[in-house]
């Protein structure tokens, strides 16, 4: 039906059944809010998919890692990092040194 109500539809569906795939464009968010940045901005999500055309900003976290990586991306900030992108290639490479390692 379309609508926002918590009703048991899923709505997040689309006509096929397929699940509806929600981008997360952050030119928007730099546009409406001008103290976020590139450099200042990681966004966390399961599917690399939706974050699609920020490459340099998301991180792609499965159940139990967000709190992990939110833990070492603050510990990055605190011990001067300025750049968060470079936080972020460094997760991607260590967690594709752990995946190697298994």
């Amino acid at each position: 039906d379309g609508d926002d109500d918590d009703d048991g539809d899923d709505d997040d569906d689309d006509d096929e059944g397929h699940k509806k795939l929600y981008m997360k464009p952050l030119n928007k968010v730099y546009e409406a809010f001008p103290l976020w940045s590139p450099s200042s901005t990681v966004i966390f999500d399961d599917d690399a998919a939706k974050v699609e055309g920020n490459a340099d900003n998301f991180v792609v976290v499965g159940e139990g890692e967000v709190a992990i990586a939110v833990a070492d991306l603050k510990a990055y900030v605190v011990g001067g990092g300025k750049d968060v992108r470079e936080w972020v290639r460094s997760w991607r490479d260590s967690k594709k040194q752990h995946e190697k390692n298994r």
